[in-house]
């Protein structure tokens, strides 16, 4: 697999999403990063402390990675949460 074949970094307020010069792009793209004590890869966003997991490959470690990439953002308790921030908002004013 290449490079290409990696998702964008999902963190929503990663500095990697900000940017619209290409060649700025390109340099903040995952990257795969091998384990310095073992044979395993992971890859991880240059601009923001986001990492995927380990793995035994390369292949494994961009699958894991594109899965992750690819899930909604957590909404559990979002609009519960909004909702009760809201009020306080209102008490106080």
């Amino acid at each position: 697999m290449t490079e290409e074949a990696l998702a964008p970094c999902p963190n929503p307020w990663c500095n990697s999403h900000k940017t619209t010069d290409i060649d700025i792009q390109r340099m903040e793209r995952p990257i795969v990063v091998p384990s310095r004590a073992s044979f395993e890869r992971k890859v991880s966003c240059p601009c923001c402390p986001i990492d995927g997991p380990w793995a035994d490959t390369e292949a494994e470690a961009i699958a894991a990675w594109n899965a992750r990439a690819n899930q909604p953002p957590a909404q559990d308790g979002l609009e519960a949460e909004i909702e009760r921030l809201e009020g306080l908002v209102q008490t106080y004013r």
